[in-house]
């Protein structure tokens, strides 16, 4: 936020606040409510660096970071963080973890949500000459994609629609954008639902801060990067 949008705000604010209590008779009460709500305007920016810091270092000292309560070795997992939505979404985050986590012999498939059809995709490594592998034969630029991430040229990654899931866990991930913000990533048994690892970030933002728009992030901005790998500290490999 710019020095210019602040000014801005507090104007805009305070002529709010004003014309909001403009119902309220003349007199004391009008003049007292109209000093509490330039008051508040005037306060809600500086909330990050007062109320907004205690609930910050409380939630990051209680809830925040890594917590990995089992490890297991599964056949695949569900990953219901990933949406599927055009050309892009193949190189999002989630999706990049998830053919790691089979590259390194982590899962033997991933399944994810297929909006299209209102089923899923599977997703496994097969013979480069498997039927399933044809998805994205066109695409040069995933190809390549796959081959950074250590995909062998005899293998690719295949893709098949599929009615049932078989994945014994699943993978989540939900995320909050307010001045206290927070992503959550957690993986739970499709079992019984129990979580089995969870990784919590916090994001406190400052407006006043014109750099960034943050005032702190817990865990660190580089710690903060492992919630999408949480998968490889969970589920562990299988011998080939």
């Amino acid at each position: 936020m710019s020095a210019l949008v602040l000014v801005a705000y507090f104007l805009i604010g305070s002529i709010i606040a004003i014309w909001i209590t403009r119902a309220i008779p003349k007199g004391n009460i009008r003049i007292a409510a109209r000093t509490l709500g330039i008051i508040i305007v005037l306060w809600a920016p500086f909330w990050s660096k007062f109320g907004g810091k205690q609930i910050f270092d409380f939630k990051c000292k209680n809830f925040g970071g890594e917590r990995i309560y089992n490890t297991v070795q599964a056949n695949g997992y569900l990953n219901a963080r990933y949406e599927p939505k055009g050309t892009n979404s193949m190189f999002h985050g989630s999706f990049k973890q998830a053919i790691k986590d089979l590259i390194e012999m982590r899962i033997h498939f991933f399944e994810t949500l297929s909006p299209s059809k209102g089923g899923y995709y599977r997703f496994s490594l097969q013979s480069s000459d498997y039927p399933s592998c044809h998805w994205y034969s066109q695409a040069y630029r995933f190809k390549n994609f796959l081959t950074n991430l250590g995909l062998p040229v005899s293998q690719c990654l295949a893709r098949e629609y599929v009615n049932e899931i078989l994945s014994e866990y699943e993978v989540n991930s939900t995320s909050k954008h307010h001045t206290l913000g927070k992503a959550r990533t957690w993986i739970e048994s499709r079992d019984n639902g129990s979580t089995i690892a969870e990784y919590t970030s916090y994001i406190l933002n400052d407006p006043l801060n014109f750099a960034s728009g943050r005032a702190a992030t817990c865990p660190n901005p580089i710690q903060s990067k492992k919630i999408l790998s949480l998968t490889e500290r969970v589920f562990q490999k299988w011998q080939k």
